[in-house]
């Protein structure tokens, strides 16, 4: 057991500074961490539920929202329930320290923290806060790869306007309601002595052996120039999310794990000079936040915008959208083969008749497939009839858009923040 006071341990990210890592490690690593005296209250599973408990409205609300049928989920029930579930853990785990780990942290407002303090110190008797710093230009590099990836943005978005870390605003909240003294502040230095794991380890007290690198694929992994390139063009035809939700035409994990090998990504040089003014602001703010001289301005990038994309790059595109659609035809047929199999078994297996057309519900990625299989969901009295119902008009608008329907609304619902680290509101 722990000799101190009873700590909450409060991992803020940011995020590209290793916390998917992090986190797979802490879920993998739970009877080790029990057994020394601590409890994880967090896993990388279940992202949003801090979210949903703590941060205000309308941003919990669409991290709340059923991703089927877009239908409000009862927001102040499912609170309720997940702030009842967390209360349960950590009293049940008395008198373990307590480990929370989100990036997203590092986006809460002001009165967001102080809900979320005022709930670890009811259970805890001081909460420490640690945070990872990574050199400016590299974390650009890393999270516009991301913003290709999980958030739908193009090269020419991610090369007008690149995302800067924003460190000053992620952390003012924090500095406000927990104090300088009770926050952790670490430099990310990828892999160096064991990288975030076992600084983690050290900071909170706990044997660095506890934490094994989880060999979870967690979809983190870099992309190539020609996956960058392929990733575009296919967010500019089919955008991952569409009306705060994800969006049903595209097919699943296309987001650059099956694409092609190539050389590293990288930002072109006129992205990085452009932004230099920003970046060493954010140095500097390392600097503050440390206590001396941390980085130093790393390298230009050498290659332009004018070369970045070669000679090969319509051959790319064409190749990305062919994909595209192959993976959206491989996805309805296996939603049709899910529904001819419920069909067959209707009369003989309920249950897996049942199981086979929730996941032809789920599957299917094309308006006309869903004709069929919301047929049948309505003729067995599916529990899921409203969800195919929901899907199938939202594939409509997208496919067959009528001159009456309200304009869709394509973008990241849960991105808090703007493409230079301003807020834009909850």
């Amino acid at each position: 057991m722990t000799a101190h006071p009873r700590t909450a341990w409060v991992h803020i990210g940011p995020h590209k500074t290793g916390t998917t890592a992090l986190q797979y490690a802490l879920a993998d690593a739970r009877p080790g961490l029990n057994a020394a005296g601590y409890r994880c209250l967090t896993r990388p599973d279940q992202p949003e539920n801090l979210h949903i408990c703590f941060c205000a409205d309308p941003f919990s609300a669409r991290l709340a929202e059923n991703r089927w049928n877009g239908e409000p989920a009862p927001l102040e029930a499912r609170r309720a329930a997940l702030l009842s579930e967390l209360s349960a853990e950590a009293e049940q785990s008395a008198p373990r320290d307590l480990i929370l780990s989100d990036e997203g942290l590092s986006l809460m407002q002001e009165d967001e923290v102080r809900r979320l303090v005022d709930f670890l110190l009811g259970h805890c008797e001081r909460i420490r806060v640690i945070a990872y710093l990574r050199e400016p230009q590299s974390w650009i590099s890393s999270f516009a790869q991301q913003a290709l990836k999980w958030s739908g943005a193009t090269l020419d978005e991610v090369f007008a306007a690149p995302r800067l870390p924003g460190y000053a605003l992620r952390f003012a909240p924090w500095l406000k309601v927990v104090g300088r003294d009770n926050m952790d502040f670490r430099i990310y230095r990828k892999g160096r002595s064991g990288g975030t794991l076992a600084d983690f380890a050290r900071v909170i007290g706990c044997d660095p052996a506890v934490f094994v690198p989880s060999s979870t694929n967690w979809g983190n992994e870099s992309v190539s120039h020609r996956s960058a390139i392929m990733l575009s063009a296919i967010n500019a035809a089919c955008p991952p999310f569409v009306n705060s939700r994800f969006n049903p035409a595209r097919p699943y994990r296309l987001n650059g794990r099956d694409l092609l090998p190539g050389r590293r990504f990288a930002l072109p040089r006129e992205t990085v000079l452009a932004a230099r003014d920003a970046l060493a602001d954010e140095r500097a703010v390392i600097d503050d936040l440390i206590g001396r001289k941390v980085f130093a301005a790393p390298a230009v990038p050498r290659m332009s915008l004018a070369n970045w994309f070669g000679r090969e790059r319509e051959a790319l595109e064409t190749f990305a959208l062919t994909h595209l659609d192959n993976c959206r035809m491989a996805q309805n047929e296996a939603a049709l083969r899910n529904h001819f199999r419920a069909c067959k078994l209707r009369d003989t297996d309920r249950d897996a008749a049942r199981t086979a057309l929730s996941n032809a519900i789920r599957q299917v990625a094309c308006h006309w497939a869903t004709h069929p299989i919301a047929q049948e969901a309505a003729e067995t009295d599916h529990p899921e009839q409203a969800q195919i119902i929901a899907r199938r008009q939202l594939l409509r608008r997208i496919e067959l858009p009528r001159a009456d329907d309200e304009p869709l609304i394509y973008g990241n619902p849960f991105d808090r923040y703007g493409v230079v680290g301003e807020p834009t509101g909850a």
